[in-house]
C-alpha cells in the first residue's frame, strides 16, 4: 500500500498534488496476473503510458496539514506541476510486503488490498502464484537515507567511546528510533 502522509499546510488545485488514476487497478492486476514471473523480466516491461492511456478516471489528490491518503499499490500515481509555486512537504515512506498477497483464502482471511484486486479483476476469488524469484526493489530514497543512517549510526558509537560510555547495541538497531 502506498500511504502518503501530508505535512504541508494546504495542497490546493494545481498546487502540485499527486494525481491517481482509480480505474488503473485492474491493468495493473490483469497485467500482474499474465505474467506471474514478475515485472520487469528480459524482454517483459509494464509499459505505464500504454496503461495510463487507458484510464478515464483521473483524480487530484488536493489535501490539509495532517490529511493521509492510502492508495492501492496496483493504482498508477503521478506527480503533478507545481503552477501555484507554493511550497509544499509529503512523505512516500518505503513499505514491502513480508509474503506475496494470496487471493484464494476465506473472504473473512483477506485483507483490503485483496479484496479490492479481487473486485478489480471481477472474480471472487484467486489461485495465483508467483512463478518468478522474488525480489526486493529498493529505490534510491531508501538507498540514501540507509548510508546516512549507517553513518549516524558510526557516530554515535563513536561518542560512547569518546565519553567513556557505551551505547547499548538495542538502541543502535532499533529500527523505530530515529537518528539524527
Amino acid at each position: 500500500m502506498l500511504v502518503v502522509p501530508i505535512y504541508s499546510p494546504e495542497i490546493k488545485h494545481r498546487g502540485g498534488a499527486t494525481y491517481i488514476a482509480p480505474d488503473s487497478v485492474s491493468l495493473v492486476a490483469k497485467y500482474l496476473l499474465e505474467h506471474p514471473e514478475g515485472s520487469p523480466t528480459p524482454g517483459n516491461k509494464m509499459d505505464f503510458p500504454a496503461m495510463a492511456a487507458q484510464c478515464k478516471d483521473f483524480v487530484e489528490l488536493t489535501s490539509k496539514v495532517g490529511d493521509v491518503a492510502f492508495v492501492h499499490p496496483f493504482m498508477l500515481h503521478t506527480g503533478s506541476p507545481n503552477s501555484l509555486r507554493v511550497p509544499r512537504f509529503m512523505a512516500n515512506p518505503c513499505m514491502s510486503m513480508k509474503e506475496p498477497f494470496k487471493y484464494d483464502k476465506p473472504k473473512d482471511q483477506l485483507n483490503i488490498i485483496e479484496k479490492s484486486t479481487l473486485r478489480a479483476l471481477g472474480v471472487e476469488s484467486l489461485s495465483f502464484k508467483i512463478t518468478g524469484e522474488r525480489d526486493i526493489y529498493t529505490n534510491n530514497r531508501y538507498k540514501v537515507w540507509a548510508e546516512q543512517r549507517a553513518f549516524e549510526l558510526e557516530k554515535l558509537k563513536n561518542i560512547g567511546k569518546n565519553m567513556d560510555f557505551e551505547i547499548p547495541y538495542e538502541i543502535l538497531t532499533n529500527p523505530n528510533i530515529v537518528t539524527l
